[in-house]
């Protein structure tokens, strides 16, 4: 994810990876609503969800009278009703990493495969630090597949960033600790191609049964994924090291587990396409960089478990968030301090993770409620928890505080769109053509601040008359428009503005060339021809649709602030905080 969008924004990257090819098989496999918004971002959308698997429905299974199980409920996989794409997806992570190969392929990167880093240094001289440009981190690196006394090259970078694992060389060298604890609770995965009555195989299922927990998540094809519980004693973890030793049971064993816990249901498979054993821990890196110079992201800063799906959707919008603010600093466009918002906004929202996942898990873990077990979890407590997490496991109801680049100070001039959360999804139409479109196409990840200009009912005089001010306003040399944006505005600024009139009414021509940058970039509150798509835009974010307002979305799709018209200033002051005058 950071390399691909590196890349992109026209960095000078270096990717290194021990294994010899991609991953080919198992590993992470579940995309959350929010995630596939950002692939969307990157366009690379389409293919993950043609690829993909997509999962609508959840089924819920509890001890039945019998000593089985039956089925207590069904609901929304993915309970998140701002989300564009109202589903998960799941497609292996060898397939997902092909998505970004071949992405980054485009933009001349290639991964430089059986490499491994065998030293890191960061320099110590303070000016070299706190110059932007300096090449501040030295790393050797071993070529495991080069010849002797030819297989040690040494790089110079400007930055680093560790996205090495949970066991992660870069956190550990530079003794950054991790915060937290380990459980008790002992899983095995296993994807197989199932033989089976169960009549739920194709929803994502949680089944609490006697014999233990297990989660169904239905993959792409015909494939289906298995989290099976072991409870009790058992031979997968070394008693001396509490550790799990993966060569100590197979899946074989864990179908064996698996069987039991679907009765009075059957389930077979005849292959194993792969399987994994694993502890649940839940911890956060005590910080996520070395002097704002060495960055760590995904596993390497945050463990959980695997229930919820955050995993792999956690670490790549890790990422997602650094880029773009790399991008900056290494155009010189903004000061280092910009760098430091990486660690508060994702550090805040890993240790919420990790609350919500001590919950989650021990709810999905814990022994089911039952006549001889009143204490257990009952079905009603689980969906509960289920449905309340839903906005923050699907990833659309993340939150980052205020900050250099989050400024909330005008939140009620849109009251519905959540200052420091992602631009919610909605159908506008072109008023050139009517054409309908959701708004985050108009928010692509190319590293541009988006200016979203909320013109208001421009068939109204008064209104027409602030417009045009506005305007005006955009081409002043003194506006923030063209302090940073310098000779071509267009490289930081994207601006798209939209009209709450009526397409019978409006012209796209009636909107001022300050903010009309091209046609396709003027947008109406209004349905579609035949009014299947589009309309009550304003009502849903809360903005006045006689007087309008300005929107200002940050590179990652985050709502940085709003302003009114005649708030230029706020907005200049929103970006002289971390954004240099060009």
């Amino acid at each position: 994810m950071c390399a691909n969008a590196l890349a992109r924004a026209g960095a000078s990257v270096r990717i290194v990876d021990k294994r010899a090819e991609h991953v080919l098989a198992g590993q992470a496999d579940g995309i959350q609503p929010r995630t596939i918004e950002v692939f969307q971002s990157y366009g690379l959308a389409e293919r993950l969800l043609k690829e993909g698997n997509q999962m609508h429905m959840a089924a819920f299974y509890n001890p039945s009278p019998d000593g089985g199980i039956e089925r207590t409920g069904r609901t929304a996989d993915a309970p998140a009703p701002t989300a564009r794409y109202p589903y998960k997806v799941t497609l292996h992570q060898g397939a997902i990493e092909q998505i970004f190969l071949d992405s980054m392929a485009k933009e001349g990167l290639r991964v430089d495969r059986q490499t491994v880093p065998t030293s890191i240094k960061l320099s110590t001289d303070e000016a070299e630090l706190k110059d932007p440009q300096a090449y501040a981190v030295t790393v050797v690196l071993q070529h495991l597949d080069g010849e002797p006394g030819q297989d040690t090259e040494i790089v110079r970078a400007k930055y680093v960033l560790g996205s090495d694992g949970a066991h992660s060389w870069v956190r550990k060298t530079f003794g950054i600790t991790m915060v937290g604890e380990q459980t008790n609770f002992v899983w095995g995965v296993v994807d197989i191609i199932p033989d089976t009555d169960f009549p739920d195989i194709r929803n994502r299922c949680a089944i609490h049964s006697h014999n233990g927990s297990c989660m169904v998540v239905p993959r792409e094809g015909n494939k289906v994924r298995l989290y099976v519980q072991l409870t009790g004693e058992t031979s997968a973890v070394d008693r001396e090291t509490g550790r799990v030793d993966r060569s100590r049971i197979g899946p074989q064993e864990l179908m064996q587990v698996a069987k039991k816990t679907f009765y009075p249901y059957r389930i077979d498979a005849d292959r194993f396409d792969w399987w994994t054993i694993y502890i649940i821990g839940q911890r956060v890196a005590s910080k996520f960089s070395a002097q704002e110079r060495v960055f760590i992201a995904g596993d390497a800063c945050h463990t959980h478990s695997p229930k919820a799906g955050q995993g792999m959707n956690a670490s790549m919008n890790d990422t997602h968030n650094l880029a773009w603010k790399l991008a900056y600093v290494l155009r010189g466009w903004a000061d280092l301090s910009l760098l430091k918002t990486y660690e508060l906004e994702r550090r805040k929202y890993a240790q919420e993770l990790i609350d919500f996942d001590k919950k989650f898990s021990a709810l999905f873990s814990g022994k089911p409620r039952t006549k001889d077990n009143q204490h257990g979890v009952s079905h009603e407590q689980f969906l509960e928890a289920f449905n309340a997490y839903g906005g923050f496991s699907s990833g659309t109801n993340v939150h980052y505080p205020p900050s250099a680049i989050v400024n909330d100070a005008h939140q009620q001039l849109a009251s519905n769109l959540v200052i420091g959360e992602r631009m919610l999804p909605h159908a506008f139409i072109c008023a050139a053509d009517a054409r309908p479109f959701d708004v985050q196409d108009f928010l692509p990840a190319d590293a541009r601040f988006k200016i979203l200009v909320f013109l208001g009912d421009i068939s109204n005089s008064q209104q027409t008359a602030r417009v045009q001010k506005l305007a005006e306003d955009f081409a002043s040399p003194k506006s923030f428009y063209r302090k940073f944006g310098g000779e071509d505005p267009s490289r930081v600024f994207d601006i798209v503005s939209i009209g709450s009139g009526s397409k019978d009414q409006v012209n796209y021509t009636d909107v001022p060339l300050g903010l009309r940058t091209h046609w396709s970039k003027i947008l109406l509150d209004d349905t579609d021809m035949f009014a299947r798509n589009g309309g009550g835009g304003y009502d849903k974010y809360g903005i006045d649709s006689l007087s309008g307002v300005i929107v200002v979305v940050r590179p990652d799709g985050y709502v940085g602030m709003v302003a009114p018209f005649e708030g230029l200033t706020t907005i200049e002051a929103y970006f002289a905080g971390f954004i240099k005058a060009q």
